[in-house]
């Protein structure tokens, strides 16, 4: 059950009835990718949850392995490389003597460390005390995780890089094929681990035996932590992690390469679906999660976590890419997204970017990958759910000579996929559906000109328009009008069509010379989103308003971003975009109930956002380096009404078919569930006839 505190309370105060409520869209989340250049170095599970670490103080955390969020770490240029659990509480460490812990994984603290600038590697528990070991030998011993000794480890000068407890002793692992081990933690003794040149970066307790790994694809084993046997296999795994779980131990190497092993000697291969050095992993919640990526080792990839229930099939779980996302749309209980890719130099496999999930949360590559080069190398930049089909077009490079073409696919459900229709030398980049038709709008290359093409079906296409114009980016339908913008015409102004029919087109223009890029239909008026680069600083994102597409109306969106999507829904324009900061980018997320009046949200992301939909309760918003953000589903409350035997109705609005609890409290912290609510059809009603018998009385909906 998830309780969304913060969005719709409605108070019954003596005979005043007062009603407030926090904007669902104040709350967006983060799905993909969940660590966005930054990569997972250590993995540990305890008090039921997974706890990941990482570059630039990155800490992620997850009840199951799959669902992950990410958590303030309060150490943002903090190289965190080293987690572990004990007595209840979590402890990572990390370069420049970081040390912070935390009794939840949630919120954390920082400790001053016995060793303020030697970088700390690994973390274990046990004995009742948590045992750090670092660069020069470092060895730190604390029994709450808040107090630190320093202790000799007998290595000076070696980089000790894993570190763990079994067998009632601890055993630390670093360069030079070192191997110490302690039975309390403060006395250490060196051992030969039989393979010099290794430089051991990993080390577990698992089934009777130590189980250490090592650059270049060194595996050692032994029983006791003393007596060492080289098992590496060939070739061995290129540096990563290992964990213990089910009976097997699990090695995580460069490119997804992944080793199981029920005894650690003999050693079975399989693969993830990622490009990524797997330097993170643990076992917890019946399931392997290995997790890497950023630069590891020398190796430069892609953060990526991975699960596996086994050991041997797995799972990418983030990111499912990192290649761009152009637009989303929802329908058939499907939210879907499509882009351009693949581009990053770790994907592996090829086709179109499409990927799809039931909930916004989890989501899954769908790839569609033929023979044919419209549907296997086609960029993706809109679609649109309408006529019980999905419906997504685009622009294809693969044609002989250098041409392009346009890109048409449709699908019933989001996960299989036609290609349609395609020609020379046009690009497709808007589209929308309205008075029984498809309208798609884009540019053709080959004659520098604006084009218009429509379709009955989704399927067959017939161009309706063309003129020598710049190209059209985004096209909308409401209050029986099409309405199309571009970038600046040839003219000098920016670029606005509008017809009746789809079919004929007439020019309009607001008269200024700006960069449209979407627009969208609500509450009865056309809403234009863009980039003015000429205005100042803080008011680049361009809106503009108009009730029939040819009187239009600027308005102030007071930000420094870019406009590039928007959508309207649920009552309310959302609208995205972003900017570059030198090498760097800005999400930006605006929301207006008019269109007149806008309000900045707070983006949860730095890459910029591009496409804009609705479906299910929730927006979801992609960008740049597949980026997938989502609003928070939550029941509104509202507005009251006092009857007159002095019972309190109000109205209940959410997504048709979910189920709330309509909770009350005199006082905001102590909270009753008074009755369950499914609403069928998104809407219903709900009285308290006990409302006359207090004299305060607070209500709230509780998502389930």
């Amino acid at each position: 059950m998830k309780c969304l505190y913060k969005s719709v309370f409605l108070a019954t105060l003596m005979s005043a009835h007062a009603c407030c409520a926090v904007n669902p869209l104040d709350v967006w989340t983060p799905h993909n990718p969940l660590v966005p250049g930054n990569s997972l170095w250590r993995m540990v599970f305890g008090s039921s949850q997974f706890v990941a670490v990482g570059e630039s103080g990155t800490i992620i955390t997850s009840p199951d392995g799959v669902t992950w969020t990410s958590r303030d770490s309060g150490k943002p240029t903090s190289f965190l490389s080293g987690v572990a659990i004990g007595n209840g509480q979590f402890v990572a460490v990390g370069d420049g003597g970081s040390i912070i812990t935390s009794t939840n994984g949630i919120a954390w603290t920082s400790r001053d460390s016995a060793k303020p600038n030697a970088f700390l590697s690994d973390a274990c528990f046990g004995q009742n005390q948590f045992v750090v070991v670092g660069e020069g030998g470092t060895v730190l011993t604390s029994v709450n995780g808040i107090s630190w000794t320093s202790g000799a480890s007998g290595a000076a000068g070696t980089f000790l890089c894993g570190v763990a407890y079994g067998d009632n002793k601890f055993v630390a692992v670093g360069g030079g094929g070192v191997i110490i081990s302690s039975p309390d933690g403060v006395s250490w003794t060196r051992r030969d681990s039989g393979v010099p040149d290794a430089y051991f970066c990993g080390i577990v307790y698992g089934n009777g035996k130590f189980v250490a790994i090592g650059f270049p694809g060194a595996i050692v084993v032994s029983n006791d932590g003393i007596n060492w046997t080289d098992n590496s296999p060939d070739p061995g795994p290129s540096p990563g992690s290992i964990a213990y779980g089910q009976g097997q131990f699990v090695v995580g190497g460069n490119n997804g390469r992944i080793l199981t092993s029920s005894n650690g000697v003999t050693w079975t291969e399989s693969y993830a679906e990622t490009g990524a050095v797997l330097g993170a992993a643990a076992y917890g919640a019946g399931r392997f999660v290995l997790g890497g990526g950023g630069v590891m080792m020398g190796y430069e990839t892609t953060p990526t976590l991975v699960s596996s229930l086994e050991g041997t099939t797995w799972s990418v779980i983030n990111p499912i890419t990192l290649d761009s996302l152009a637009g989303v749309a929802y329908g058939n209980g499907q939210y879907v997204a499509v882009g351009i890719g693949p581009t990053f130099r770790e994907s592996i496999v090829d086709g179109t970017l499409i990927v799809s999930s039931p909930d916004g949360v989890i989501w899954t590559p769908r790839y569609w990958a033929t023979n044919d080069p419209i549907a296997t190398n086609a960029n993706l930049s809109a679609i649109v759910f309408a006529n019980n089909q999905f419906v997504a077009i685009g622009v294809n490079f693969t044609f002989a000579g250098g041409n392009v073409g346009r890109a048409v696919m449709t699908s019933p459900d989001g996960i299989t996929w036609a290609v349609h229709d395609s020609d020379i030398g046009n690009e497709l980049d808007g589209l929308t559906y309205g008075n029984g038709q498809f309208v798609a709008v884009g540019y053709g290359f080959a004659t520098d000109e604006a084009i218009v093409l429509v379709s009955n079906d989704g399927t067959n296409w017939a161009e309706a328009f063309r003129e020598a114009a710049a190209g059209l980016d985004g096209v909308a339908y409401g209050n029986g009008r099409f309405v199309a913008v571009g970038r600046i015409a040839h003219n000098g102004h920016d670029h606005i069509l509008t017809s009746t029919n789809g079919v004929a087109w007439a020019d309009s223009v607001t008269g200024t010379n700006h960069s449209l890029c979407a627009v969208a239909f609500g509450n009865g008026l056309f809403v234009a989103v863009g980039e003015d680069l000429n205005s100042s600083e803080t008011d680049v994102g361009l809106i503009f308003t108009s009730p029939d597409g040819i009187a239009w109306t600027r308005r102030s969106s007071g930000i420094s971003n870019s406009l590039y999507g928007i959508t309207y829904d649920n009552g309310q324009f959302v609208a995205v975009g972003g900017r570059r900061y030198g090498d760097f980018f800005d999400g930006a997320i605006m929301t207006s109930a008019d269109g007149i009046n806008w309000t900045v949200r707070e983006s949860p992301t730095r890459h910029y956002l591009v496409g804009v939909g609705y479906g299910n309760g929730r927006f979801v918003a992609v960008g740049n380096n597949g980026i997938i953000v989502t609003s928070e589903e939550v029941l509104g409350l509202g507005p009251t009404v006092v009857m007159g035997n002095g019972s309190v109705g109000f109205n209940l609005t959410g997504t048709a078919g979910h189920s709330y609890q309509i909770q009350t409290s005199s006082n905001l912290q102590n909270w009753v569930t008074t009755t369950n609510v499914t609403l069928t059809n998104g809407s219903g009603q709900y009285f308290d006839s006990a409302a006359p018998t207090v004299s305060r009385r607070f209500y709230r909906g509780v998502v389930r």
